[in-house]
């Protein structure tokens, strides 16, 4: 009887160890169901971020639909030990189509964090993984960013990267982030901590920055502009300026409106535009001539952008 017991918990042990990369035989999971084909393609964490959620995207990569029945997702990190999240019963997926199991609508009972190191394992228990998800087996030891995720690429047998933008039920792509915009207010948190945001963006692959106009206004904030293209080119990254063209004095302004000269009241309606004035039009390609012929643009920035948005 003790040598029976022994072999069991030698048994349950394999299996723990096992790893996302070695999972169960096609016997631990239920004999009359063949799940290969069946993948983890993209998991996101909240990083106690109430307004965001961590969700867990499945894809069947099969040329099959499936019944999913008797599976669940389990989680291994800093609060639990293979603790079961969610469960998946009765549910078909389509070849090539996808599922989110998400806290949002408790598909999930509970979130997790990219902060640490976590394991997601779907499968039968926690012991038969039909696939999983490891951060730490996957080589990576960072957080992902605030709206990105850890993706799968390619989904069906490639490697896991960290990625600044989520794909939530769409394919994953291996696209690299390309410009991030920034604001003059956040010059002083680019620069603050040896320009330590300014390098973090580069990490996640950001080449070019696109900086509001406002950060040539004074010069106070030429100053900090000039040791951000300085840090920015260090990093191999370009500035880049840009003008918002429907904004003037502290307001938006919709090029379209027209007023009722009785009421004061608008008479433009979302569904009934009418076409840009001339007048309002050589206003608007006045913005950025006069910009560039009242204020110094550094040699550095090397593109001039007018951001024409439309707010109704």
């Amino acid at each position: 009887m003790k040598k029976r017991n022994t072999y069991m918990v030698l048994g349950i042990l394999a299996a723990v160890l096992a790893g996302c990369k070695d999972p169960q035989p096609a016997d631990d999971k239920p004999s009359s169901v063949d799940y290969d084909g069946l993948v983890i393609t993209e998991v996101a964490a909240n990083d106690g971020q109430e307004e965001a959620a961590s969700w867990i995207e499945i894809l069947n990569s099969s040329d099959r639909n499936m019944t999913l029945s008797g599976l669940g997702i389990f989680i291994y990190d800093e609060y639990f030990e293979g603790k079961k999240i969610a469960s998946i019963d009765n549910r078909t997926l389509l070849a090539g189509r996808r599922m989110v199991l998400s806290t949002e609508d408790e598909g999930l009972v509970t979130g997790f964090s990219s902060s640490a190191d976590f394991r997601i394992v779907l499968g039968v228990s926690a012991d038969a993984p039909i696939d999983c998800f490891s951060r730490s087996e996957a080589g990576i030891s960072e957080p992902h960013a605030r709206y990105g995720s850890y993706q799968k690429l390619p989904e069906n047998d490639g490697e896991w990267k960290v990625t600044s933008q989520a794909t939530r039920k769409m394919e994953n792509i291996d696209v690299k982030p390309n410009a991030i915009w920034m604001w003059s207010s956040h010059l002083d948190q680019w620069i603050d901590n040896d320009f330590a945001v300014l390098k973090r963006m580069k990490q996640l692959g950001y080449d070019h920055i696109l900086l509001n106009y406002n950060a040539f206004d004074d010069a106070l904030k030429v100053e900090k502009t000039k040791s951000l293209i300085a840090a920015a080119e260090e990093q191999g990254m370009l500035v880049h300026a840009w003008i918002q063209c429907f904004y003037n004095g502290g307001k938006w302004i919709n090029p379209i409106e027209k007023i009722d000269d009785k009421t004061g009241r608008s008479l433009t309606s979302s569904r009934n535009f009418s076409r840009i004035s001339r007048p309002m039009a050589m206003w608007l390609i006045s913005r950025p001539r006069n910009f560039m012929t009242t204020r110094t643009l550094l040699p550095e920035v090397k593109n001039f952008l007018a951001w024409f948005i439309l707010v109704s």
